[in-house]
This record gives C-alpha cells, sequence and structure tokens, in this order.
C-alpha cells in the first residue's frame, strides 16, 4: 500500500501501473490491499520466476516510451517521476537515469543516502559499472524502454543480480547513455530477510553475473582486466564476510 500511494502521489501523472504477483506467499493480503486500487492498476500474476521474470513480464504490456522499476518495499518520492523524466530528456537525451534514495527501515540508519554506503563517480560506463565505481538503485531508474528490449530484457537465469547483468548489457551492448542525480528521491526500505540486509547474497548473485562476463569474446583487455580485478575483490570481500560470520557463531 505504501508503495502504489507513492505513485499515486506523483506531480507527473500520465503514466500506467503494472503490478506483477510473482506467486508471492501473502496474496491475498496483497490482493485484499489491491482492491482499492481497482481501475488504477494492471494486476497481473505469474509462477513463482524471479524479479527478472517478473519486470520482463511488465516490459511485455507496457505501452510507455519509458518504463520504471518500483520493488513491493521501496517508494518514490512526489518529484521522482518529473525529475527524472527532465534528466532523462536533457542534453540531447539520455536511454537511462537513476537517483540517490535514503535508507529506512529496522536495519537502516536514519538519513544513511544510497550514494553515500554505494558512491557514483563520473561518468557512467561499462568499465565503471563492472568495477563499482557507478552503483545503480534499481527502483531509481527511469529508462527507454526499445534499448532494453532490443539487449534482451532481464536475464531470468539470475534470481538476483539480474539488474547489474543488464545495466552491464546496456552500457556495453547498446552503448546506452546513462545517468545520474545525486538528489534523493526515493525511499529503499531494509529489513530483515531483504537481500540488501544480506551481503553474502547480494555479492554471490554480483559474482554470478560477472563470471558470466568472463565468457564474452568482445571485451577490450582493460575491461577484462577490470573485470578480473573485481571478481577477485568480490570473493575477497566474501571471504572476509564469511570469516566473521563464523566468528560470530
Amino acid at each position: 500500500r505504501e508503495t502504489l500511494d507513492s505513485v499515486f502521489a506523483q506531480s507527473f501523472t500520465d503514466y500506467e501501473v503494472i503490478v506483477i504477483n510473482d506467486e508471492s506467499p501473502d496474496t491475498p493480503e496483497l490482493e485484499d490491499v489491491l482492491k482499492d486500487y481497482r481501475g488504477k492498476v494492471v494486476y497481473l500474476k505469474q509462477s513463482n520466476r524471479g524479479a527478472g521474470a517478473a519486470r520482463n513480464y511488465g516490459l511485455r504490456v507496457s505501452r510507455g516510451e519509458y518504463v520504471a522499476f518500483l520493488d513491493g518495499d521501496d517508494l518514490w518520492l512526489p518529484e521522482f517521476l518529473t525529475e527524472q523524466l527532465k534528466l532523462i530528456r536533457s542534453d540531447h537525451g539520455y536511454d537511462m537515469v537513476y537517483a540517490n534514495s535514503v535508507n529506512f527501515g529496522e536495519w537502516a540508519a536514519d538519513g544513511v543516502t544510497n550514494m553515500a554506503l554505494n558512491p557514483s563517480h563520473g561518468e557512467v560506463t561499462f568499465r565503471k559499472l563492472l568495477c563499482g565505481d557507478c552503483n545503480i538503485f534499481t527502483s531509481t531508474v527511469l529508462a527507454r524502454k526499445e534499448p532494453i528490449i532490443r539487449v534482451g530484457c532481464f536475464n531470468e537465469r539470475f534470481r538476483n543480480s539480474q539488474d547489474f547483468d543488464l545495466w552491464l548489457r546496456l552500457a556495453k551492448d547498446a552503448k546506452a547513455r546513462i545517468t545520474y542525480q545525486k538528489k534523493v528521491l526515493g525511499r529503499r526500505r531494509i529489513y530483515r530477510g531483504s537481500l540488501a540486509s544480506d551481503p553474502l547474497r547480494s555479492f554471490a548473485g554480483e559474482l554470478a553475473v560477472l563470471d558470466s562476463m568472463r565468457g564474452r569474446e568482445d571485451l577490450t583487455a582493460d575491461e577484462r582486466q577490470v573485470l578480473e580485478d573485481t571478481v577477485r575483490k568480490r570473493q575477497a570481500t566474501v571471504g572476509v564476510l564469511k570469516g566473521k560470520q563464523e566468528l560470530i557463531v
């Protein structure tokens, strides 16, 4: 309910809302809430196939030139669509934009922004996405639909980090122009059991995507070096996290 209310509170109002139910365990509660939005949302259900498949379903039925992805536990601030549309149309047009968000919830420090923890520096490129110099929070993304369709949408093989994989392919294959603003336009909910609260699961997903990139034959020598350096760093981080867990136990 909070997520949908944040969408219907947008200052920009020319949009469609598509809710995808990926066989949620709380479907009865969800559908009870959706009764209050009858006629305002397109509600679709599918067997549990993961976030990538759910987003692809939404992409297939969406009618707009632009798409935005909002997870069911996150929120947009009222100016999100207005500000992101202004940015994506600026400087002769971008293919994708993202923004800053503030973390909240039981596992979040009040007022800490996502970019304070996962910063973005300079121009967004394939190389910078690979090494983590630019970090994209999916619930603040606004993108042109056409390039996403052109590169094959989300890879449904990845149960998490499928968004990271898509951003890499957009930058490399579609030569997408991507930028961001540091203005806070969203709220990211952190809670026990969420992916954001489980860095080991998050890094495992990222490593799976990076490993798939190793099979590409079109990487430059520099890009391949950056890829291998990033894999080593992520593996080391996973080792440290697992060591800390063992010490706690």
